[in-house]
């Protein structure tokens, strides 16, 4: 190669970088179309941050320095019964830990984690918050060394190893007693939180399971689990019953949300994938409502919430649906109609979870 040649290939490869370089630039703020007063959302991002966000003014509140490397999983939880100014944020990385915060009134987040759970050898790449009927907060992480793990999230105390994964524990969520694991292994786990048995291995997708939900809806728990394999499946977690197989997403599936619509008796089923699209379902009818667009890149974390009393749509308070995704920006929608509601860089690196909050109060 002669020195001419040689210079019109670094110029070359210098362009290219400097084109990939500026296409990875966090977008600027859009705001869109309505308010979203008492609206709070979680990000997770793969600088190691977790960020707080006043989704009405699509304002950073604050900014957790949460872990090394990747958070690939935050949840949200009111930290105690009868005291929802009292919130709780959990959040796993890749430094092979979890870390619970507290918000002091849902905005003010402490300097340092409350509790710190250590244990896994391997990245922690989920995790799910919640409190069963009468019981402790529990906090489930799920991680690459092929295990899920139970804590008492308040106490900082592991209750149950789970095994039995022959690959990355992808996805966790929890539900009253029952907590659902999903893996490369191609399938999902139910086990019974409060003694750590397993309950069933659901087989099926033909892919990675990489994400799952658990929903109680009318007397039934129900199951979600999003795959590589471009579907969702809807499970009757009791009986263990597949009830539909949902088709759409034209790749890989990365996040599903489920939220109980009681006042429409309805469960609402959100589904992310690499397609760069975000679908809501009817989850028991199996039917597909709304496909909301205009994301950049890979839907990477989908979540569900009922918007406050002061943003109602009717007589009804608007369903939300919150997406983080590749292209650094967190969205979101009204589930229904599918309008894009608000839209701003949810973090100064790629967001790999959300996690969304209504401070009903408002």
């Amino acid at each position: 190669m002669d020195t001419i040649t040689l210079l019109v290939f670094v110029l070359v490869l210098v362009l290219v970088l400097v084109v990939v370089a500026t296409a990875r630039r966090p977008v600027a703020a859009v705001r869109i179309s309505a308010r979203l007063p008492g609206v709070l959302l979680v990000t997770g991002g793969s600088d190691g941050t977790a960020r707080v966000w006043d989704a009405d003014r699509g304002t950073l509140l604050h900014t957790l320095a949460a872990h090394t490397g990747v958070v690939a999983g935050v949840a949200l939880a009111v930290g105690a019964v009868g005291d929802p100014s009292r919130l709780l944020l959990a959040t796993g990385g890749d430094d092979a830990c979890a870390r619970l915060w507290e918000a002091s009134g849902g905005v003010g987040v402490g300097p340092g984690p409350v509790r710190q759970m250590a244990g896994h050898t391997d990245r922690v790449l989920s995790v799910g918050l919640w409190r069963p009927p009468g019981g402790v907060l529990l906090l489930a992480t799920g991680s690459a060394d092929h295990t899920a793990r139970l804590w008492d999230a308040e106490a900082g105390s592991l209750l149950h190893t789970l095994r039995g994964h022959t690959g990355p524990v992808w996805g966790v969520a929890g539900s009253a007693r029952m907590l659902a694991t999903g893996s490369g292994d191609h399938t999902a786990r139910l086990w019974d939180a409060e003694t750590g048995r397993l309950l069933v291995v659901l087989a099926g997708h033909s892919g990675w399971v990489v994400s799952v939900a658990l929903c109680e809806h009318m007397g039934r728990t129900i199951l979600a689990t999003g795959s590589g394999d471009h579907t969702v499946r809807v499970w009757d977690a009791s009986s263990h019953i597949l009830l539909h197989t949902l088709f759409g997403h034209r790749n890989w599936l990365r996040s599903v949300a489920l939220f109980s619509d009681v006042h429409r008796d309805r469960l609402v089923l959100a589904s992310g994938g690499s397609d760069g699209s975000a679908r809501v379902w009817d989850a028991l009818a199996g039917r597909l409502l709304r496909v909301c667009r205009g994301h950049g890149s890979h839907v990477r974390s989908v979540s569900l919430g009922e918007g406050p009393a002061s943003l109602q749509n009717g007589h009804r308070a608007r369903l939300l649906l919150a997406t983080g995704d590749a292209d650094r920006t967190a969205r979101i929608f009204d589930a229904d109609t599918g309008e894009l509601m608000s839209a701003w860089p949810g973090s100064a690196s790629d967001i790999f979870s959300t996690a969304l909050h209504i401070l009903h109060s408002q």
